[in-house]
């Protein structure tokens, strides 16, 4: 186990697995998610645009894109980010 894997863990354990000999091992890791600020290289919308029919349109058209491309994360967070 790593430092960093080390100093973030709540609680290990293991536990006897059904039908075979191994043991299940349980490993229980606080990952601290950094709070995204705003500042250079963000973007914030605009909420007058949403007034304007054709950028209400496009910004829609851009949302379900995104929303589509969810499936292809294994992490929310990721998806979300990027």
């Amino acid at each position: 186990m790593t430092k960093i894997l080390a100093t973030n863990k709540i609680i290990s354990t293991t536990v006897a697995s059904v039908f075979t000999e191994h043991l299940v091992i349980i490993l229980l890791i606080d990952f601290h998610i950094p709070v995204l600020r705003r500042g250079r290289n963000e973007w914030k919308l605009n909420a007058r645009l949403l007034r304007d029919r054709g950028s209400f349109e496009g910004f829609s058209a851009l949302m379900e894109r995104w929303k589509g491309s969810q499936p292809r994360y294994t992490d929310l967070n990721l998806w979300w980010v990027e």
